[in-house]
């Protein structure tokens, strides 16, 4: 054998039968005052080391957040291209009430108000040919709704829309107890829209099926006046 590599191997041979006396001392005297000194020898390097792999892993987690941030970005544009087509929201007819159902890109169910909102429509429009009764009610309430408001803007100088519009806020108070004449427009549409929860997706009530909100017949009036419900 080589004189220096036997002399190395006898070198490493002792160095091993110390560790294995160091593991067995005592903890206290000399044993443990050679492993007090030994520690410290290698704690720089040991620390060094573990500092080295700490410093790698939180490069891995650094690029690992960066990539999930573009991959979940792309899926947020992905998700507003989607959701701002108005061919990906659907209109599917149902069979058990005679009405339809509305859908938004990602297949939840939405009301007939929001689908006209994302096609540019409105819910009297895409509920014009419904076979529900509550739609067909909806369709009736619609149409008398403008006229009140039409009512509203000339009772000042028509006679008859005067008397059309006194009529429909004592009838409304009667049945309802809502006094319209004191709302703002506004005000007026959300009470309408209240009574509708299937058609604008609130959670009230609503009015029962075969009655209306607004009280019929519903008289002649000297124009339209869309209130872009």
């Amino acid at each position: 054998m080589n004189p220096d590599l036997a002399n190395l191997k006898s070198i490493a041979m002792t160095n091993a039968a110390k560790l294995v006396a160091q593991q067995e001392a005592p903890q206290y005297g000399i044993g443990a005052a050679q492993n007090a000194t030994i520690a410290p020898t290698l704690a720089p390097a040991w620390d060094a080391g573990i500092a080295v792999k700490q410093n790698q892993a939180q490069g891995y987690n650094d690029e690992a957040s960066i990539e999930n941030q573009k991959i979940s970005l792309q899926a947020e544009q992905e998700r507003a291209k989607a959701m701002a087509d108005p061919a990906n929201y659907k209109r599917v007819k149902n069979n058990k009430d005679g009405g339809w159902n509305f859908f938004d890109p990602e297949g939840k169910p939405i009301s007939a108000y929001d689908y006209a909102n994302a096609i540019g429509s409105t819910p009297a429009e895409v509920l014009k040919d419904s076979e529900n009764p509550i739609d067909a009610g909806y369709q009736t309430d619609f149409e008398d709704l403008q006229a009140y408001f039409q009512a509203s803007l000339n009772k000042d100088v028509d006679k008859d829309s005067k008397d059309y519009w006194d009529a429909v806020n004592d009838e409304v108070f009667a049945k309802q107890k809502i006094k319209l004449w004191t709302m703002k427009p506004a005000d007026v549409i959300a009470a309408f829209k209240s009574a509708y929860p299937t058609v604008y997706g609130t959670k009230n009530r609503g009015v029962k099926t075969g009655s209306l909100f607004m009280p019929r017949p519903n008289p002649s009036s000297s124009g339209d006046t869309d209130i872009g419900l």
